[in-house]
């Protein structure tokens, strides 16, 4: 029953996107998305994860022409700060994200071994490709070419990521988002999961029904330092 209760707060933020169709639209400028200090960068990836799987993990860090290793790691995971073209193209609804371009998001991540397998590979080039100033509606295209191609495959095990970090910025929208596990659910359908999909989308935020790449979204009450998340209601 505490675990429901944080859900009413999950859909708040989808409520306020805006719904004019962004596919036009293009990154602004790349110095507002990077960020200047390499090892504050670094930690703040670390964060996404409980200390002893983001201590392990190797670290990537974006630089003028996407994203590169920065810190070597043993465990297998990659930990990354990701920008706004890390969150889906498209929601359920099938519209644009209003904030694909906004460089306010820094979204610290750390992807478990099938996630690094399959969901990175789609998070670099995407990130390639704004960095170079393509619109939302070519990186959508190159995107689908490439699952079509077989160049990118949906998870075949379980494929998760970590979102624990005390610092994330999810953009005007979201903001300050709760502690979260996101569940990579290949070719999902909201019907999969009974009564949750209701839920004007939450827990379930696919880029749309039956895409490799559907979000479920597991909220927590704890962040990665150990700390409550006390603005949550869990607490």
């Amino acid at each position: 029953m505490r675990r429901a209760a944080v859900l009413p707060l999950l859909v708040v933020p989808l409520q306020a996107f805006a719904t004019e169709d962004v596919t036009a639209g293009r990154a602004a400028p790349i110095d507002r998305y990077l960020m200047n200090d390499r090892a504050a960068e670094v930690a703040l990836a670390r964060s996404a994860a409980p200390p002893p799987v983001g201590a392990r993990a190797a670290v990537w860090v974006l630089e003028r022409g996407g994203y590169r290793e920065a810190e070597a790691g043993d465990n297998s995971f990659v930990c990354l700060v990701g920008r706004s073209w890390s969150a889906p193209i498209r929601f359920v609804s099938g519209r644009p994200n209003p904030e694909f371009w906004s460089p306010a998001v820094r979204a610290p991540m750390c992807l478990n071994p099938e996630a690094v397998r399959t969901i990175l590979p789609p998070l670099v080039r995407r990130t390639e490709l704004a960095l170079l100033g393509r619109s939302l509606g070519e990186v959508e295209a190159d995107t689908k070419e490439r699952f079509a191609a077989g160049t990118y495959r949906p998870p075949q095990g379980v494929a998760m990521s970590y979102m624990l970090s005390r610092q994330q910025q999810l953009g005007d929208a979201v903001g300050h988002f709760v502690p979260h596990v996101m569940l990579y659910a290949p070719h999902a359908e909201r019907k999969e999961w009974g009564a949750l999909g209701t839920l004007s989308g939450f827990p379930f935020v696919g880029e749309n029904e039956g895409n490799p790449h559907a979000l479920v979204i597991i909220p927590l009450g704890q962040w990665s330092d150990g700390s409550p998340a006390l603005h949550d209601p869990l607490h």
